[in-house]
């Protein structure tokens, strides 16, 4: 028995072609990595900060699980990962401004804005720069003698986010549309714990309902990880790395996918 010859190492999973008749190059789904590499322990932090708050309900409040595992305040394991994965953004997103060439659209600039735009949340994670935002609006309400029913800090916050969708919308329009429609669905997640929940979460610790409140934190977390989770993974999709050459480009605006899953795949015929 001889063995005539050895296949690829790697399986290919094609797609239609490249209007043209070219066929679409393979590449390495970046994406699909990054939702093992960054989800893993997204769920893993969760979980423990679950299970920490189940255990402060049955045993009584334990300060160290509380200041440690605790899905309330910012010095604590769940906001150090939030931070991670708004950095995972900024990482993304710089990856794209180099990958870039010029006069593409998204241009590089709007790429680097993106990155520092993430940079900034993530340091906000861990410094609460966001409260400081509501400090006009106390002014103004103790002058006008208006209560704020919730943090004063979600107005200003609110008028940012509308600001930074009407500059989203231009950016995503030129996007393919998986990637268009992934990082749509992730912003709104991640606005929606953020800002929405929040708001929900100020008036419910003024009203005292505790219970309620941090109900209601442990789905704001959730609905942070889980947005910033899917826009680092979707904009990966906009990278195009070879199978063979490990060299990485732009995805074409309109490419079709063509993954390769680095398996080895051997055959042998007598």
């Amino acid at each position: 028995m001889a063995i005539d010859h050895v296949t690829r190492a790697r399986r290919v999973r094609t797609s239609a072609p490249i209007p043209g008749g070219e066929p679409a190059s393979p590449r390495v789904p970046l994406e699909r990595r990054a939702v093992w590499a960054l989800g893993l322990p997204t769920v893993a932090v969760f979980l423990a900060a679950a299970l920490m708050q189940v255990a402060i309900t049955v045993s009584g409040p334990h300060p160290w699980l509380l200041a440690t595992f605790g899905l309330d305040g910012e010095h604590n394991v769940p906001a150090f990962w939030n931070s991670v994965l708004l950095l995972a953004i900024a990482a993304a997103a710089l990856l794209l401004s180099v990958l870039t060439p010029t006069g593409r659209t998204p241009s590089a600039g709007l790429w680097r804005l993106a990155a520092v735009a993430a940079t900034y949340l993530s340091m906000d994670e861990a410094l609460s720069l966001h409260e400081k935002l509501g400090r006009p609006v106390n002014w103004l309400s103790e002058r006008w003698g208006v209560d704020v029913p919730t943090y004063t800090w979600v107005i200003p916050g609110a008028v940012i986010v509308m600001a930074a969708g009407v500059l989203g919308v231009r950016v995503v329009a030129s996007l393919p549309r998986d990637v268009r429609l992934g990082l749509v669905a992730g912003v709104a997640t991640y606005v929606s714990g953020a800002l929405v929940v929040e708001t929900v979460n100020g008036a419910l610790f003024a009203a005292g309902r505790h219970s309620l409140y941090a109900l209601s934190t442990g789905v704001e977390e959730l609905l942070e990880m889980t947005g910033c989770l899917v826009v680092a993974c979707v904009l990966l999709r906009l990278v195009d790395l070879h199978p063979v050459t490990r060299v990485m480009t732009l995805r074409a605006a309109a490419s079709p996918r063509v993954e390769s899953d680095d398996s080895a795949d051997l055959t042998t015929s007598d």
